[in-house]
């Protein structure tokens, strides 16, 4: 079996040959020659090449189905690899054509980032996978300003659709705070608080020692962004406009939550 998985039907077929003759000379008398053999011998011989040339049947079976199975994986892989490389060619395209067109600076920028959060969170043919709620902030809240964001809370693990929009959230939340909020000025700060509780991811983010904030008189894309990313979870936004800065409290139904530290 062995000797047919690796090389094929000739060396399973050498290794018959080989075991018969190898029975024949050392355990038959008299051993170590070639001596004659009885009848009960050879049918033993015969149904023991029988049987061997059953296995190796199934051997080369297998054999032909792991070469067949290891050709369509890289053919899959070339599939892979051609849509993946046309997708972020969509994207560059996307992004000139968005350059070329909006020739506001703040609002270009705006969107381009808005287009590369949902990218680098995106693969079309990756299975979708959640975060946890800390891996989130990491990313897309303390990489740029760590120094003046403040965490607090246990992991807990997110759906991949609630780690997508919650990303996005959170970029036009920190978008805001570096624009116009305590981000804006070198002492201010960003206090993140979450709790889960009674099948609920409550969020809690505070500015501090921000300029001082009053409630907008409308509402702009971002906020109008981040209400419709939250309505797809089936989250719910409270914001509050003290003199101290922005705070905003999320509440995100129980789906899949679950402490990463247990």
């Amino acid at each position: 079996m062995v000797c047919a998985l690796v090389g094929g039907w000739r060396p399973g077929l050498l290794a018959i040959l080989l075991s018969v003759g190898a029975v024949w000379w050392a355990f038959i008398e008299p051993n170590y020659a070639f001596g004659p053999v009885s009848h009960v011998m050879v049918a033993n011989f015969i149904v023991f090449s029988v049987s061997s040339l059953a296995v190796i049947w199934l051997a080369l079976v297998h054999r032909q189905a792991v070469f067949d199975l290891e050709d369509h994986e890289r053919e899959r892989q070339m599939l892979v690899n051609e849509v993946q490389h046309r997708s972020k060619n969509l994207v560059a395209v996307i992004g000139s054509i968005v350059r070329q067109t909006v020739t506001d600076k703040s609002e270009r920028d705006a969107v381009l980032n808005r287009m590369n959060v949902i990218a680098g969170s995106t693969d079309p043919l990756e299975v979708p996978k959640g975060m946890g709620l800390r891996e989130v902030l990491d990313i897309h809240v303390c990489k740029a300003h760590g120094e003046q964001i403040v965490l607090n809370g246990d992991d807990i693990a997110l759906t991949a659709i609630q780690s997508r929009g919650l990303a996005l959230v959170f970029h036009e939340m920190m978008t805001n705070a570096v624009k116009y909020g305590a981000l804006s000025k070198r002492e201010g700060r960003v206090k993140i608080d979450w709790t889960h509780a009674d099948r609920v991811l409550r969020i809690v983010w505070c500015e501090i020692d921000g300029p001082l904030v009053s409630e907008p008189a409308k509402f702009n894309f971002g906020s109008k962004l981040i209400a419709s990313m939250l309505d797809q979870i089936g989250a719910k936004l409270e914001p509050t406009f003290a003199k101290t800065g922005y705070c905003y409290s999320i509440s995100v139904p129980d789906t899949d939550h679950r402490s990463l530290v247990e």
